[in-house]
This record gives structure tokens, C-alpha cells and sequence, in this order.
């Protein structure tokens, strides 16, 4: 009897490019919403930080559905992400103030949808978010490379 052996596909599996793209999608949300000197106000508590010590805080579940939606993520201090479980309530104010009326909304209303990528998008969306992230940081003068979380 023959045995077959179920070889793995090249390159990194779609977990480590999931993790990938998180790095990259969360450099840039918190550097697009950063000041030129690389700070910026918490999207809940208002509060002053460096780019490098707030969360990519997401509004809606962090999902397939919106897990790297621009307009569901922003830059959020660690306790009111983690502590404050995201505040919910003050964040969908600001995404309404940043987007228009109804955004928080529609974010949360179609928060379940599936929305799983084949590889090869999760391939072409860490490029485009790893170009993206380093045009925001060389518009501040920021290093983005080195121990960043």
C-alpha cells in the first residue's frame, strides 16, 4: 500500500500571514492617526501618547469581517483598549465624527459577515500596509523598524 504524503505549501501558512498583517495594518492605523512628531490622542479618552505605546483599537469585533477595515480601527491607549474592554460607546462617537453619521452603525450591523482571504490577498495586503505604514513614517521621520509592538 502506497502512502501518501501531504506536503505543505511554500511560504509562511495563513496564521503567520494573518500575524504579519497585523503587525503591518497596526503600525499604520497608529502612525495615520499620529501628528507629525508622532503623537496622538487617544480615540476614547483623549489622552496624549506616542504612536509606539497605543493599541490599533478596534471598534467592531475583530473579526474576518472588519478585522483590517481602516474606518473600524484607530489608534487607542492600551487601558481603554484592554481595561475599558475598547469603550464601545466613545469609540462609535468618534468613528461618526471622523466618517459621517452612521458609520459606527453600519461598522457594527455587518460585523459578522464572513470575510476570509485566500492567501495570496493576505500576501498583497501585508505589501500594500507595510508600504503604506513606511509613507507615514517617513512623512513624520520616525523609524519604524526595531522593537515596536
Amino acid at each position: 500500500m502506497m502512502k501518501l504524503i501531504r506536503r505543505k505549501p511554500e511560504g509562511k501558512s495563513k496564521p503567520e500571514l494573518i500575524k504579519e498583517l497585523d503587525k503591518w495594518f497596526s503600525r499604520f492605523i497608529r502612525l495615520r492617526d499620529s501628528d507629525k512628531s508622532g503623537f496622538l490622542n487617544c480615540c476614547t479618552c483623549g489622552r496624549h501618547f506616542y504612536w509606539k505605546a497605543v493599541d490599533c483599537g478596534h471598534y467592531s469585533k475583530r473579526n474576518k469581517a472588519h478585522r483590517f477595515n481602516e474606518k473600524n480601527c484607530n489608534g487607542q491607549c492600551r487601558f481603554c483598549n484592554d481595561r475599558m474592554k475598547g469603550e464601545a460607546d466613545k469609540h462609535a462617537i468618534y468613528i461618526d465624527k471622523k466618517y459621517g453619521k452612521g458609520t459606527a452603525e453600519f461598522l457594527r450591523g455587518t460585523e459578522n459577515r464572513l470575510g476570509d482571504l485566500a492567501r495570496f490577498e493576505y500576501i498583497e495586503l501585508i505589501k500594500e500596509y507595510k508600504q503604506k505604514a513606511k509613507n507615514e513614517a517617513k512623512k513624520r521621520g520616525i523609524n519604524i523598524y526595531g522593537s515596536i509592538p
